[in-house]
């Protein structure tokens, strides 16, 4: 349960946070690094929530919604859309 009420609250104000500053620069290499970012967001909240002996997938799913729930959920959905 720490760890779901922790994600929460990093969720409403870390991540908007370090998102606006990432998208407040210009120019290609910020939008390489705010993805690279949010990837190892989606990393860190997976082996965190691991750690804590939930499931992977658990932390993907939460760190998921973090990056959904941000400004620039576009950005990052036409980033990924390359991969499938």
């Amino acid at each position: 349960m720490l760890v779901v009420t922790a994600t929460i609250v990093v969720g409403r104000t870390v991540v908007p946070a370090a998102v606006g500053i990432l998208s407040a620069r210009r120019g290609r290499a910020s939008k390489e690094v705010m993805f690279l970012a949010l990837v190892a967001l989606c990393m860190l909240l997976a082996v965190t929530t691991d750690a804590f002996g939930l499931s992977l997938e658990m932390g993907a799913f939460f760190a998921g919604l973090m990056v959904a729930a941000s400004p620039a959920a576009k950005g990052v959905g036409k980033r990924l859309q390359p991969l499938n």
